[in-house]
């Protein structure tokens, strides 16, 4: 199994983003003109960085409201996981191409193999 997960301290840093905004002609949210507010928050004993979004219509005015959660894993845990999963040789690399400093940067490579029965 491959997964390309982001690392802990990125999804730490999301969850601790100063609140922002900005404006758009048409993006993600809406097909129309619009108005974004973004808010983040890190819950540190869930370890889940939430991401709100309140989209303001700019013809309407009306709010939308969406959201996102990224659950943040450590070494370990993954490691933990994948083993109660029937996965052994637990691997971490720092990218797919071994570069951390590339633009998948945010990302890190966990590998592990089930055993041949």
């Amino acid at each position: 199994m491959l997964l390309e997960p982001h690392t802990l301290e990125v999804v730490v840093e999301v969850g601790k983003r100063p609140a922002s905004w900005y404006s758009a002609e048409k993006g993600l949210f809406s097909g129309e003109p619009h108005l974004c507010l973004q808010e983040n928050f890190w819950d540190a004993g869930e370890k889940v960085a939430i991401e709100r979004y309140y989209i303001i219509d700019a013809t309407a005015g009306a709010v939308t409201r969406h959201s996102a959660s990224t659950q943040a894993y450590t070494d370990e845990e993954y490691r933990s996981m994948l083993v109660e999963s029937g996965f052994g040789e637990v691997e971490f690399y720092p990218s797919l191409s071994g570069d951390r400093d590339g633009p998948a940067g945010d990302l890190m490579v966990v590998l592990s193999k089930k055993p041949v029965a």
